[in-house]
């Protein structure tokens, strides 16, 4: 599923995910619709279970306009049409986004982001995600040491954020960066649990 996708829940304990599939709450948006916008504070993690989502990097009277014309055109849409200047990406089925949000306190949104289709969201809010992971020491522990890694710059928000299909490269390598304050074993059995294939020994 989208959710257990995100590399932050590889390995987790079936009681860990069943908790976080429960906190989750499920959101209904037509194409149009405003779903977050730039300059509020980022407060959970956004999953995009089915439909599309369009991100701009501007605000005001230009997202209205912009949210008129998805309503109006809806798929048809034109992704290039514009003034040039526009920073824009659509964010597809299986993608999430408000990520750092769980390792940094503050983290305000820089895009706007609408539905270009009608689109089913599971939003997981920080304070859900940390309640939970405080009963599973272990799973503490990897995000504390995360923490730890991305303060330092030996880890990047990047190695968590979603990438498209058509960019795709193999993460084996990074979850196995993630893993590694657990036995081999374990990161083993989570490796293959996500990909299929175990890692090379």
């Amino acid at each position: 599923s989208t959710v257990l996708s995100f590399p932050l829940f590889y390995g987790a304990p079936v009681a860990f995910v069943a908790e976080i599939a429960q906190a989750h709450n499920w959101v209904q948006c037509g194409a149009g619709d405003l779903v977050v916008e730039a300059g509020q504070l980022e407060q959970e993690v956004v999953f995009v279970v089915v439909g599309r989502l369009f991100k701009v990097r501007q605000t005001g009277a230009e997202n209205a306009a912009i949210s008129d014309i998805i309503r109006s055109e809806k798929d048809e849409f034109d992704e290039d049409e514009g003034d040039g200047d526009r920073s824009q990406d659509e964010i597809r089925a299986g993608a999430w986004f408000g990520e750092e949000c769980l390792f940094n306190d503050g983290c305000v949104r820089s895009a706007t982001i609408f539905a270009r289709a009608d689109t089913e969201l599971a939003v997981l809010q920080t304070s859900d995600y940390h309640r939970i992971v405080r009963k599973y020491p272990q799973l503490l522990e990897r995000h504390r040491a995360l923490v730890k890694d991305i303060q330092s710059g030996r880890l990047r928000l990047s190695e968590i954020a979603h990438v498209p299909p058509p960019q795709r490269v193999p993460r084996t390598s990074r979850v196995w960066g993630f893993l590694r304050w657990h036995s081999r074993r374990d990161a083993l059995q989570a490796v293959t649990a996500f990909h299929g294939v175990a890692p090379s020994r």
